[in-house]
């Protein structure tokens, strides 16, 4: 059976993954959910940020299977730091300052806990459902 274009190009690209990014990538999955129980359930992080955070980082890197420990900066050492915190703020409606991406220390986990801090300080500017703020 042939396989399809998308199929091809998934498997070229594959060739220049890292055996780092291969080895996340081949770890057990763990839903979404999961995840969220395993490293954060008695933290202020929320299943939604570990989700969406979780998300762009497999869009945008195709890291499939994250975990709080990974570190993004030194599985793509020429990737510009502030474009993964560009895409994860754009995910929040949030702009990670410059302070925050020069602290990150480039793990998931610090990710995860930056885009929880900036979307609950976005969140406590907005009015709330009684119009007022």
């Amino acid at each position: 059976m042939p396989i399809g274009l998308r199929q091809l190009l998934e498997s070229i690209t594959t060739l220049f993954d890292s055996p780092d990014v291969l080895a996340i990538n081949k770890r057990p999955s763990l839903t979404d959910a999961d995840f969220y129980r395993e490293y954060y359930a008695n933290t202020v992080v929320t299943q939604e940020t570990c989700a969406r955070v979780r998300r762009v980082l497999s869009v945008q890197l195709r890291l499939a299977n994250t975990r709080p420990e990974d570190n993004v900066a030194k599985l793509f050492p020429d990737i510009d730091l502030a474009e993964i915190c560009f895409e994860i703020g754009e995910e929040f409606g949030v702009s990670f300052p410059d302070s925050s991406i020069e602290k990150w220390d480039g793990s998931v986990d610090s990710l995860i806990r930056e885009a929880q801090r900036l979307n609950d300080e976005l969140q406590s500017t907005l009015p709330n459902s009684f119009g007022e703020s």
